[in-house]
């Protein structure tokens, strides 16, 4: 069989080419990329029929020991979302080169996504939640991509995502990063840009990096250094999506960033909910591969207005053609039925150019008209009003009668056309996406601006197991010495807040629900001055765990404060208090 290494060329050391095989099983069959001298190439792995793709290396190159390191690391990522590493081999005895042996599925990678234009905004959330998600185990053991961009991200046939050259990669490039934390806030960061980017379309460089590779996209936009929002671009993307991308690339002062992919990962889950993207992706893959445009949708609706809650238009069965731009008469004329031929038979258009004209042909002829014979039998009486017998008074009071009817009808017109409608029914409340959480505890009111912020994150983890706590008071100092502490709550956006639901770390804890005084539907920075400048809408004493609170209507705000003034006693020492948070969840409707 033509390819096995029994009929490989015999070359050189360090020499390969199209056919070879290394290994014993895997052939090369074309060159994709290089990086200086080591090249990425499509291979085939012939003792399992399989795709590959292999990292050749060679001989004595200074990145070999370190690739083949990043290699044996590499293999701990058996999540399927990676594209593992299958196999490595070093030059030697039997081997020409030095070669990486990776997993290598059907697909487009990002960048030639995008050279179409930017994703739905669902899309976009779908896949770096899926990156993110991908991500977190990693880190947690200390290692991460480093080199994460639009062509590191595989979206397969099936419109599943998938992660190449990982570890990989970032030797190739000069391994960035020598230490765990900083490649994984290279990993955040790189999950920002490529939300950003399959937003909008465009490419947010790192103003602080010395590449100002774009991967083909036009730059983004940038006003004194600060990126454009996303919405900047497309208005109809949601505000919760907008808020998670920048307050990953260029965090608001006032808000906690999202500095992990745990956090990355939760706060595009809340946006997307339950929804899965993959479908739209798989479609979009296959239109690339075709180079057909995909069609879109008879209503178009687009996955933003899903996320926006916008239901598609009705069509009705009885709805009727409409013809823009007649080319002529005869493409708007009725058609011509077929003489004698049944009701929505056949259709005879006019005679064909240079065709004889069809011979006339003679209606039918009317059927013949009978005469009317008088049988004889008796004819049935006339039935009529005997006028003569009715009062006199009858024609006016049946004018009198019919004036008033007239009247009562023009008057239920009247007031049917000048009332007001029915109000729409209020739309059902929907799952509200939290985009940050921040402590409160201004040092106006006598606070020190701390209250265990490293522990902010676990109030929107989507796990009531991991909590955030105040610090411990003695008991009475609250609101003896100062008037409470609060957790601020940031939706992204004005919203119109139906109800919180608060799973405790213990009870009972006394506490106010608060807004930014003034139009707080307008307020788009939190207070952070004093509590002072916050409206209490609903005073209560949680008691329970998990518990609901319906906050009045109209409760309309970006920012909701709870502000706690009577804290429940520290569960480890007597004499002391603590009020713990573990999980909130919102409901609610945008404002548009």
């Amino acid at each position: 069989m033509a390819g096995r290494s029994s009929d490989a060329p015999t070359l050189p050391d360090g020499e390969v080419r199209g056919g070879h095989v290394l290994g014993g099983r895997y052939r090369l069959d074309e060159k994709l990329e290089t990086y200086g001298e080591i090249a990425l190439w499509a291979g085939w792995d012939e003792t399992l029929s399989r795709s590959v793709s292999i990292y050749v290396v060679p001989p004595n190159h200074p990145s070999t020991d370190a690739l083949l390191g990043a290699a044996r690391r590499a293999a701990v990522a058996i999540d399927p979302r990676f594209l593992i590493v299958l196999d490595a081999l070093p030059y030697g005895p039997s081997e020409p080169v030095t070669f990486v042996v990776c997993q290598n599925l059907a697909g487009v990678s990002l960048q030639e996504l995008l050279q179409r234009g930017p994703l739905p905004g669902l899309d976009a959330a779908w896949v770096v939640a899926e990156l993110a998600s991908a991500l977190v185990p990693m880190h947690e053991i200390g290692l991460g991509h480093g080199a994460l961009d639009p062509t590191s991200v595989l979206v397969t046939t099936t419109g599943k995502v998938r992660i190449s050259g990982f570890l990989i990669k970032a030797v190739l490039l000069g391994d960035r990063y020598t230490d765990p934390k900083s490649t994984e806030n290279a990993d955040v960061a790189s999950l920002g840009r490529l939300l950003y980017a399959m937003s909008t379309g465009t490419w947010p460089q790192d103003l602080s990096s010395a590449s100002s590779g774009t991967f083909g996209l036009p730059p983004a936009r940038r006003t004194d250094d600060q990126l454009a929002p996303l919405t900047a671009y497309r208005p109809g993307l949601p505000p919760g999506l907008n808020a998670v991308c920048m307050q990953i690339l260029q965090p608001r002062s006032d808000a906690a960033p999202l500095r992990t992919a745990t956090a990355v990962a939760v706060a595009l889950r809340r946006v997307l909910g339950t929804v899965d993207a993959s479908q739209d992706l798989a479609a979009r893959v296959a239109s690339r591969v075709s180079g057909v445009e995909p069609e879109e949708p008879e209503t178009g609706q687009s996955t933003n207005d899903v996320l926006a809650g916008v239901r598609p238009a009705q069509v009705t069965e009885t709805a009727t053609e409409v013809i823009d731009e007649p080319t002529s008469v005869a493409a708007v004329r009725p058609p011509t039925p077929v003489p004698g031929g049944p009701p929505g038979g056949p259709v005879i258009d006019g005679p064909k150019p240079g065709a004889e004209p069809p011979n006339p042909v003679a209606p039918p002829p009317p059927p013949p008209v009978r005469p009317i014979v008088d049988p004889g039998l008796p004819r049935a009486p006339r039935l009529g009003w005997a006028t003569s017998r009715l009062p006199r008074w009858w024609p006016a009071a049946a004018l009198v009668a019919g004036i008033v009817i007239i009247t009562i009808v023009i008057a239920l017109i009247t007031k049917s056309c000048g009332s007001t409608p029915p109000p729409a029914p209020a739309a059902s409340p929907q799952a509200v996406v939290v985009v940050s959480a921040t402590d409160f505890d201004p040092q106006a009111d006598g606070g020190d601006t701390h209250e265990h912020p490293e522990k902010l994150p676990f109030v929107i983890d989507g796990d009531p197991g991991t909590c955030w706590t105040t610090e411990t008071y003695g008991t009475g100092y609250l609101p003896g010495t100062k008037p409470g502490v609060g957790l601020l709550l940031d939706f992204g956006a004005a919203t119109s807040i139906s109800t919180l639901t608060l799973t405790m770390y213990s009870t009972p804890v006394g506490m106010s629900v608060m807004v930014p005084k003034g139009d707080a539907a307008k307020t788009d920075t939190a207070p952070m001055t004093s509590v002072t400048d916050w409206s209490s809408v609903l005073d209560i004493t949680v008691d329970a765990t998990p518990q609901t609170l319906t906050l009045p209507d109209g409760t309309v705000s970006r920012f909701v404060l709870l502000y706690f003034t009577k804290l429940p006693p520290f569960p480890l020492q007597d004499g002391y208090t603590q009020a713990g948070v573990c999980e909130v969840t919102v409901t609610g409707n945008a404002v548009h």
